[in-house]
């Protein structure tokens, strides 16, 4: 099955949004930490980004439907970041604050075409068999006979 335009426009979005928040995040982090602690901070972002990227990947290029869910719930949790961003006005960034803005536009953007009703084909296992109960058969054929 060709991926949906709907997927390939999730891929794009989602990793630009991803990129910009990477910048975000360690712009913001560079002024809080100094030091060993900023390099323990930006290793820890760096992990997060390539788990990112991992379930990205896995979703946009394998139709993994899990990687989807991982994804919304980790974009979805970043949200109230934007409280800690506001609350201290002392030390207000426009420039961050506009990065994560556009950022955060970005990925929910990607998460409205990956949620789509043109992509739901890529995520469902059926999609693929011509037959989805021949499939199921088999497979319950097979574990049968191994246990």
């Amino acid at each position: 099955m060709e991926r949906p335009r709907n997927v390939a426009l999730f891929e794009v979005l989602i990793y630009l949004g991803l990129v910009l928040d990477m910048g975000a995040v360690m712009r913001w982090n560079r002024a809080s930490f100094e030091g060993w602690e900023f390099i323990e901070a930006a290793s820890f972002y760096l992990l997060l980004f390539a788990l990112l990227v991992f379930a990205v990947w896995a979703a946009a290029r394998r139709g993994r439907n899990w990687a989807r869910f991982v994804l919304l719930a980790l974009i979805l949790t970043s949200v109230p970041d934007y409280f800690h961003i506001f609350a201290d006005l002392a030390n207000f960034d426009y420039s961050l604050v506009a990065l994560r803005i556009l950022s955060d536009s970005l990925q929910l953007a990607a998460l409205y075409f990956v949620f789509s009703p043109e992509a739901r084909p890529w995520f469902n296992v059926s999609a693929f068999v011509p037959d989805a109960d021949a499939r199921a058969v088999a497979e319950e054929g097979s574990t049968s006979n191994n246990g």
